[in-house]
């Protein structure tokens, strides 16, 4: 992975945390990594190098999840609370939702996209 991109990555945990008011959670890059994680204890953010979803889109993934712990930290981990903050974060990070590659989504998050992509409009 270049540092170009991992720098950005780096940047905009700062922003998107900044954004939302909430702790910023570390960032790691894992080589021997498939999937993303969320480290939950300790607030960090797991990204392997090679992304079998990319790596803009796995970071997303995972910030929301932290994003999610930071505000309701007993919910379901792809639950209703977890896919609207999956919105709000593609959308910060992409400036448009619609971006994001919700097609590499679990089958609940796809489902309830599909039925959202229509209007845009969160309430925000």
């Amino acid at each position: 992975m270049e540092q170009e991109i991992k720098e950005k990555l780096i940047r905009e945990t700062t922003r998107l945390s900044k954004h939302f008011r909430i702790a910023e959670p570390g960032l790691r890059f894992s080589k021997r990594m498939e999937n993303g994680r969320y480290k939950n204890r300790m607030q960090i953010l797991v990204l392997p190098e090679d992304a079998w979803r990319g790596i803009e889109n796995t970071f997303v993934h995972e910030f929301a999840h932290h994003l999610t712990r930071c505000r309701t930290p007993h919910v379901k981990s792809h639950g209703a609370q977890f896919r609207m903050n999956l919105w709000r974060c593609a959308r910060m990070f992409f400036s448009n939702p619609l971006r994001y590659a919700w097609s590499t989504e679990y089958t609940l998050v796809k489902v309830w996209y599909e039925k959202r992509k229509g209007g845009q409009n969160d309430g925000e």
